[in-house]
């Protein structure tokens, strides 16, 4: 995952990384994996990587590029209900950008880093995302389809590293289980759904990163959203379980909300 968006919020901070089935440690920085590439592949993802980042700044998809208020400030939210609404993007590069959200799944694919264990493809579909990325071409689409979902309000820095979800799609036949890969950092939630478990396959249209100049990011405040959920269900189970280990581990460094790792 790109330093970029998953360091600590202050250099030097010291974070308690947690979660499902993981010992409580202290954590400076985010994820780095060294070995998973070569100097020529290295300089595709930090390419790649200069970009996504810049991009989601100047959209204003990230918390951090709010520069300062809790809530979003964009007027063109359409608001469909209390929680939920719609906002449109224009990436000035939307096939570079899915490269980008693409690299991110293909090297979560292929870390051995704990946390990262979720995340499982076979060795047809590994070859065929490394080819997309390094080749620059995210076509088709419909393969490995990315779709966005912000949250509105500021829910404070924590990181948090991918998992495999499936995901339930009502459709013709009835309703549809699909694997999907999730992605979080900085108040913005990426989907990647596997559309070989997909019987639509082209679920998505004109929605998803790429296939048009504009796409559609669903919006919903953090406040009672799945992300606040899930770390504080990383926080509870870290206290309860591993309390004297937290405690220990905080007074060693800064006190701060601890770094979910799943």
């Amino acid at each position: 995952m790109p330093k970029a968006v998953t360091r600590t919020e202050h250099p030097g901070e010291v974070r308690i990384e947690t979660g499902e089935g993981v010992i409580p440690r202290r954590r400076f920085d985010g994820w780095y994996d060294a070995r998973m590439v070569t100097r020529t592949g290295e300089n595709i993802l930090s390419r790649l990587d200069d970009y996504g980042i810049s991009e989601l700044r100047r959209l204003k998809l990230l918390w951090s590029s709010w520069n300062g208020p809790a809530l979003l400030e964009d007027q063109s939210i359409e608001w469909f209900t209390q929680d939920w609404g719609m906002r449109k993007v224009s990436p000035s590069d939307p096939q570079r950008l899915r490269l980008f959200f693409l690299s991110l799944l293909w090297r979560a694919a292929i870390t051995e880093q704990i946390g990262f264990t979720s995340i499982v493809l076979s060795q047809e579909r590994l070859e065929r995302l490394r080819l997309m990325v390094a080749t620059g071409d995210p076509n088709p689409i419909s393969v490995f389809p990315v779709t966005l979902m912000q949250l509105s309000t500021d829910g404070g820095w924590h990181n948090t590293t991918p998992t495999k979800e499936i995901k339930t799609y009502p459709d013709e036949s009835g309703h549809s289980r699909v694997s999907s890969f999730r992605f979080y950092f900085d108040g913005l939630i990426v989907h990647i759904d596997d559309e070989e478990t997909d019987p639509v396959q082209n679920r998505w249209g004109n929605m998803a990163i790429g296939a048009g100049d504009d796409c559609m990011v669903l919006v919903r405040p953090y406040e009672g959203s799945a992300q606040e959920e899930r770390l504080m269900r990383n926080i509870r189970d870290a206290t309860s379980d591993h309390g004297e280990l937290v405690d220990s581990l905080l007074k060693r460094g800064n006190r701060g909300v601890p770094s979910s790792k799943t």
